[in-house]
């Protein structure tokens, strides 16, 4: 009689360490079959950047040597989702010929609305053929996100005391060895990822870690020696635990006084559990405007307006004749990533402060180009940027796209203009005070440069001092409006109206 054979579904966990269902899969022992389905549904530009495919590829790979190690290895088959497992429940798998499993096993999707519809028609899948299947709570984060709800009362949290206080009541994460150290490296995969979380926490003894206050770093920093950690791609694949993230973290803070959330390194990793618990709160709504969770502003809109559709494509293109925000939008396109103070800078742009676009475009772009694009991280960001929801900081703080250097809430240090060289380099022969506004500098100094606004540059998109305070006023009055309409309670005192039987 031919041994069992089970099958571990790599999806969002794609690491060896701190992984549920390889681990149970190992219990149930017999053959174990990895696996990967790589759809060519998502596997478009449309969906997914270059940069965060190739961050993909690169996890995929490096998993498959990790496994390769062990005797074992990932089998990564091309095909649509559902019909490429469903082939493989009754042994007619094209890309596995012979191959039938006799149970399967993945990591639990709870948040994106999705996920959740195609693993339940899996399972169903999988009970027709007589297969066994199981979705494993894994450890995408460090909380279930279920679990969080519950110590809020029901109520998702959307402040750092409330996260805090769910954190401390839910307790630590799970503890287990961490595994040695390798080089540092780049590139995707658990590897890589590894190496990036060892080396951080280890730079100047831990006292970078323990001194790290996100807002304090810089968003112009662009070399491989940026001044944030970069382990969010790493977080987003699963290369690196949340759960194993957390406990390196505590043995490096238990070694001085450090900084507190919401600014620390572990504020960072708290950000995440409240974005999945308002993400499974408000289901398939945190991605819609407007929503309950969303205030209703009548943005312009790109699909009927053919001015918003040209605003919208110099924002995604980098061409809108602001610098910093072109930078910006270019470094994201060609690299996957960018500073989370350059995130609020083009969000806030595109949205309340200068373009008047809807905050789901900006999520649309984010979600293609990011190498850590996360469904319910993003929505939670943009939701927050864009000034609709309950935890927006006010929505008439607007950013500047032309910083100041020496005081910018943005961090932005870079008077010699090295961010804009670097992307923008069709500026790059400009005087170093011009280069952020280039509009500004003399016709003799553009033409010195080889620089002709509105032909190698654009010129501004819009004057950012009129716009921002037009666009102030709209959502103020929006913001009313929506005070104006909402239903009052019944006054106190009032009888409650008694409910007709059927």
């Amino acid at each position: 009689m031919a041994p069992k054979t089970t099958a571990v579904w790599f999806r969002k966990c794609l690491r060896l360490h701190d992984n549920a269902p390889l681990v149970e899969a190992a219990k149930r022992g017999g053959r174990l079959l990895p696996i990967f389905v790589l759809d060519p549904h998502f596997a478009r530009p449309e969906f997914v950047g270059a940069p965060r495919y190739r961050f993909l590829l690169e996890s995929l790979a490096d998993l498959d040597a990790s496994l390769r190690k062990r005797g074992s290895r990932l089998c990564v088959v091309r095909g649509e989702t559902e019909a490429t497992l469903d082939g493989l429940f009754a042994g007619a798998c094209d890309a596995l010929p012979g191959v039938k499993v006799d149970a399967i096993l993945w990591e639990e999707e709870l948040v994106e609305p999705w996920g959740v519809a195609r693993d339940a028609r899996v399972a169903a899948a999988a009970k027709a053929r007589g297969v066994a299947a199981s979705a494993v709570a894994g450890g995408h984060l460090l909380f279930d996100p279920r679990e969080v709800l519950g110590a809020c009362g029901g109520k998702a949290p959307t402040t750092m005391p409330a996260m805090v206080k769910a954190a401390a009541a839910l307790g630590a994460a799970m503890g287990y060895e961490a595994p040695p150290a390798a080089a540092f490296g780049v590139a995707g995969g658990e590897s890589a990822g590894l190496a990036r979380l060892e080396a951080a926490l280890a730079r100047d003894g831990g006292k970078w870690a323990r001194a790290f206050e996100k807002p304090k770093t810089k968003s112009t920093k662009f070399d491989v020696d940026p001044s944030t950690t970069v382990l969010s791609p790493y977080l987003k694949f699963g290369c690196v635990s949340a759960r194993l993230f957390r406990a390196r973290l505590a043995d490096v803070y238990a070694g001085g006084s450090h900084a507190q959330p919401p600014t620390s390194l572990l504020g960072q990793l708290y950000f995440r559990e409240m974005a999945y618990a308002n993400a499974l709160k408000h289901g398939a709504a945190f991605a819609a405007s407007p929503s309950p969770v969303c205030a209703d502003i009548p943005w312009d809109d790109p699909a009927t307006d053919a001015a918003a559709a040209a605003r919208l494509r110099a924002w995604e293109a980098g061409e809108t004749g602001y610098p910093f925000v072109d930078a910006a939008m270019r470094q994201l396109r060609e690299t996957g990533w960018i500073h989370h103070l350059a995130r609020h800078a083009v969000a806030c742009f595109l949205t309340r402060g200068d373009l008047w676009l809807p905050w789901t475009e900006g999520a649309r772009v984010f979600d293609r180009d990011l190498l850590d694009a996360d469904w319910a991280v993003n929505n939670f960001n943009w939701l927050g940027l864009a000034g609709v929801a309950s935890w927006s900081p006010p929505f008439f703080r607007v950013y500047s796209p032309v910083p100041n250097h020496k005081q910018s809430s943005l961090n932005v240090d870079d008077a010699a203009g090295a961010y804009v060289d670097r992307f923008v380099p069709e500026l790059r022969k400009l005087p170093a005070k011009y280069k952020y506004a280039p509009w500004t500098a003399p016709a003799a100094v553009l033409a010195a440069a080889g620089v002709v606004l509105g032909d190698t540059y654009p010129r501004p998109l819009v004057d950012h001092k009129v716009q921002s305070k037009d666009n102030i006023a709209r959502f103020k009055e929006a913001q009313q409006r929506n005070r104006a309409n909402k239903p009052k309670p019944p006054p106190k005192g009032a009888p409650k109206t008694k409910k007709q039987k059927v």
